[in-house]
């Protein structure tokens, strides 16, 4: 691991900082920065928001880790609240803050990130959107990360991480690990978060409100033994990777934020299907769903596309697919892209017997 490399303020740089060039020297007179640079080795650079200024993080030479925390500041009119002048996808990461809810029940919580290109090129902002889970989507903040000098970078080398988890290193990938994690029993409140590695989540739970979050692998969450009940609730929201979802009709499920190639796989039981609530399954474009039930009711299976509407939720205009079985709606589908539509033609769209036990 690279060595840790606080920031300064003072005019001269101490002899383990990297001078900043020209275009940065430009970049530092055009606002007032707080300044942490690194050296020519593979360093971490922790970025907490010390002044009212933005930060510019300078890495150096080396596999540098910039862990960026959200600043929780009130002046929302800079254009970003930390800049990488030097930033190399080939070699550098980007870890982004997520406090650990089990210890801050009430903090505000980056839930995902987008990528915002410059139209001419010249830089790209990583926005995250922050919100405290409770009050939702529609009362979300973002903080900007930009990453000067580079006209498109990959999320592969982006992050959400617990930088307030003394068990984890932030800058450093997970280690594989081959046991499943299992949520079982009383569980009280819990936000489950996979790893950066390929994680299998299995939710069994019979009382408590759970959250499960993957991590940055391909992930398999697995919640079809779990039974929805006045004492046990559960939210599955989406993750880096091509990540597979296994649930039965009443669990929602998110994953229209961060991209992959997912699978939506919700198993129906005809004989309980009229006591359940539908799913809701908020997707993007590369997804693939599949409906589990017993072979003679899939001619019963039929989908109606609704009207496209305005979802408060969301912030924005969506299009619904409702999947019924007979009479029983038991799946909706959403996204925000009047283009892709759901249909029982759709190569997305694939009807399955269940595997005997």
């Amino acid at each position: 691991m690279g060595m840790m490399v606080s920031g300064n303020d003072s005019d001269t740089p101490p002899e383990t900082e990297e001078t900043p060039d020209d275009d940065t020297q430009d970049l530092q007179h055009q606002i007032e920065h707080h300044i942490h640079s690194g050296t020519d080795a593979d360093d971490t650079l922790r970025l907490p928001p010390a002044t009212d200024n933005p930060i510019m993080a300078i890495g150096g030479a080396g596999a540098d880790t910039f862990v960026a925390e959200y600043p929780h500041r009130a002046d929302d009119d800079r254009p970003y609240d930390v800049i990488v002048p030097d930033f190399d996808p080939e070699e550098d990461v980007l870890t982004l803050e997520v406090i650990a809810e089990d210890r801050l029940p009430n903090a505000e919580t980056p839930q995902n990130f987008r990528i915002v290109p410059a139209e001419d090129g010249s830089y790209v902002d990583v926005r995250v959107a922050v919100f405290d889970p409770e009050l939702g989507a529609e009362a979300a903040n973002d903080y900007v990360v930009r990453l000067d000098g580079l006209s498109d970078v990959s999320p592969d080398c982006i992050f959400l991480a617990d930088t307030n988890c003394e068990e984890t290193d932030p800058s450093q990938p997970a280690e594989p690990d081959e046991s499943a994690i299992v949520i079982e029993g009383d569980v009280g409140q819990l936000v489950e978060r996979g790893t950066r590695a390929d994680d299998t989540i299995l939710v069994r739970h019979d009382s408590g409100s759970v959250v499960v979050k993957g991590g940055a692998g391909e992930d398999t969450i697995d919640a079809r033994d779990f039974e929805k009940s006045d004492v046990a609730s559960l939210r599955i929201d989406g993750s880096e990777g091509d990540d597979t979802y296994l649930f039965s009709q009443g669990i929602n499920v998110s994953d229209d934020q961060f991209g992959g190639a997912d699978v939506y796989s919700m198993t129906v039981d005809p004989e309980t299907m009229h006591t359940h609530s539908p799913s809701t399954v908020v997707w993007d474009f590369n997804d693939q769903f599949e409906l589990i039930l017993p072979a003679e009711h899939a001619a019963q299976v039929r989908i109606e596309n609704q009207p496209p509407r305005y979802d408060i939720n969301l912030g924005a205009t969506v299009q619904r697919d409702d999947v019924f079985v007979g009479d029983t709606l038991v799946m909706r589908l959403i996204n925000l892209d009047e283009e892709n539509r759901i249909t029982l033609d759709s190569t997305q769209f694939t009807i399955a017997s269940p595997t005997p036990a």
